[in-house]
């Protein structure tokens, strides 16, 4: 079975219950994201420090890490709010497909009120 909104796979484990693998994958690349982003905030401070022996040595290179690391940190973020709305979209498919386990348990864990139509 794929999910319908990314098309990954979804495994389904011994307890008939049902996970989006993909979101375990996007995770996965959220948490490389906010490495590369330490990795360049690292070089930045690195370079920020040969700076003070020479005034005008990494200055653009400085700003453009400074840049980078605002790009790849606004990308995570957004990563993360995708990630949680596509968890949410996951589980309301998941619990429509015959034969899924359709208990509520579900619906709280993921932050949907009781009640709610799936």
């Amino acid at each position: 079975m794929n999910c319908p909104t990314c098309g990954a796979p979804v495994r389904v484990y011994s307890g008939g219950e049902g996970t989006n693998s993909h979101e375990r994958l996007e995770t996965e690349r959220i948490v490389e994201l906010e490495a590369q982003v330490a990795e360049q905030q690292a070089e930045i401070e690195r370079l920020k420090n040969e700076t003070i022996h020479d005034p005008n040595g990494h200055g653009a290179l400085i700003l453009s890490l400074q840049n980078k690391c605002e790009r790849l940190q606004k990308l995570c973020d957004e990563r993360g709010r995708n990630m949680k709305k596509h968890a949410v979209d996951f589980y309301r498919w998941w619990h429509n497909q015959p034969g899924t386990n359709t208990d509520q348990g579900y619906d709280t864990w993921i932050g949907i009120p009781d009640g709610e139509p799936k």
